[in-house]
């Protein structure tokens, strides 16, 4: 096994890994980077130069689709100077996203978002969680506020794990 069927393996369940190597073999390209793994799932870089995102879960690749489709409605390719990945292609069967790579900085991971509404969660819920946030983005909170309040007045997109790693400076 080479080093990227490892780090697939490691980052998704055998039926995503499955559903990624499928989807790709499919589009005739291959994987030839992990790019990240999380709770939701894995994404690698194709040598189309594109990143594919397959998920474990249907919830989370239903809204991180239903995010980009959202953003790519309204033509956003930038929030605040951040770039937003563009949508390229899905496939529901498969859970899989491919989209465009993006440099630094960049708003990325939309799987714990929601859309049209905001979260229905107790207000002293989401205050423990903007606390947390605050002290996970330290200097940089206020600009990942500013961003999270364009994405709810702009797009009505309202991100609920706002991190380092999906708001880059």
């Amino acid at each position: 096994m080479d080093d990227i069927q490892r780090f697939i393996r490691g980052g998704a369940s055998k039926a995503t890994a499955t559903h990624l190597e499928s989807y790709t073999r499919n589009r005739g390209h291959a994987i030839i980077a992990g790019l990240g793994f999380g709770m939701d799932g894995v994404v690698v870089e194709l040598d189309c130069r594109s990143a594919v995102k397959a998920f474990d879960r249907e919830a989370g690749y239903r809204t991180e689709l239903q995010v980009y489709q959202r953003l790519n409605e309204h033509h956003v390719q930038q929030i605040r100077g951040h770039s937003v990945p563009q949508l390229l292609d899905h496939n529901d069967e498969l859970r899989v996203i491919e989209m465009s790579i993006v440099q630094r900085p960049y708003i990325l991971d939309f799987a714990k978002a929601t859309v049209d509404a905001p979260p229905d969660f107790p207000e002293e819920i989401m205050t423990e969680a903007r606390q947390r946030w605050a002290e996970r983005l330290g200097d940089r909170w206020p600009d990942v506020v500013a961003i999270m309040y364009e994405m709810q007045r702009k797009y009505r997109v309202y991100l609920l794990d706002p991190s380092p790693t999906n708001i880059t400076f």
